[in-house]
C-alpha cells in the first residue's frame, strides 16, 4: 500500500509542477492494448511495466489465440484487478496481428488506447506524460517520436528516432 501511495504522490507532484490539473480532474480511461503470441515472460514483464504506471486511470488488455497454451497457462495462474480485461480468441486458423489489434481495440473501455507491445519496456510516467501532452495541447493523440532500443547481447542502449520519410536511425 505504501507504494500505491508513492506512484499517486509522483503523479500528482508531476501534475503540478506541469500545472495540468485537467488531467486531474478529467482524468480519462486509457486503455493499452497488448496482443501477445507465445512470449510469457516478455508478458509478465511488460504488466509490470503498466502496473508501474504512475496514471492512475487505465486498463491493461491482453488479447491472445486459443491455440497459444504458453499465454493461456500464464494468464491461469495470475490474479488480475480489474484493470485487467483478458480476450482469448477462438479460433481453428491463424488471424493476423493487424486483426487481433482490431479485436483488442474492440475490447478497450477506454476513451484513448494506447499501444502496449508485449516486447517493449514502458517508462513508469509513459501514460502520464502522453496524457499530459494531449491536455496541454489539446490533441486528440500523440505518436512517441523517440525511444530507446537495448540490445540484450551487447548490454548497451540506443536512443532512437524517426527522421523524415520514415527511416529510422540510432543515436
Amino acid at each position: 500500500m505504501q507504494h500505491e501511495t508513492k506512484r499517486t504522490e509522483k503523479l500528482c507532484c508531476y501534475l503540478a509542477m506541469e500545472n495540468i490539473s485537467t488531467v486531474m480532474k478529467e482524468n480519462p480511461l486509457i486503455s493499452c492494448l497488448c496482443v501477445t503470441h507465445k512470449k510469457p515472460e516478455m508478458l509478465k514483464r511488460v504488466i509490470n511495466c503498466f502496473v508501474n504506471q504512475t496514471y492512475c486511470n487505465k486498463q491493461l488488455v491482453i488479447v491472445y489465440e486459443e491455440a497459444d497454451l504458453l499465454t493461456h497457462e500464464f494468464i491461469n495462474r495470475q490474479d488480475f484487478g480489474s484493470d485487467f480485461k483478458v480476450v482469448k480468441i477462438d479460433t481453428d486458423t491463424k488471424i493476423t496481428l493487424g486483426k487481433l489489434r482490431n479485436r483488442s481495440i474492440q475490447a478497450a473501455d477506454g476513451s484513448y488506447v494506447c499501444q502496449w507491445d508485449d516486447d517493449d519496456w514502458n517508462d513508469a510516467d509513459r501514460l502520464t506524460e502522453q496524457m499530459n501532452h494531449l491536455m496541454l495541447h489539446g490533441k486528440s493523440g500523440s505518436i512517441l517520436s523517440l525511444w530507446i532500443v537495448f540490445d540484450a547481447h551487447t548490454q548497451k542502449a540506443y536512443l532512437a528516432t524517426t527522421i523524415p520519410m520514415g527511416r529510422k536511425y540510432f543515436v
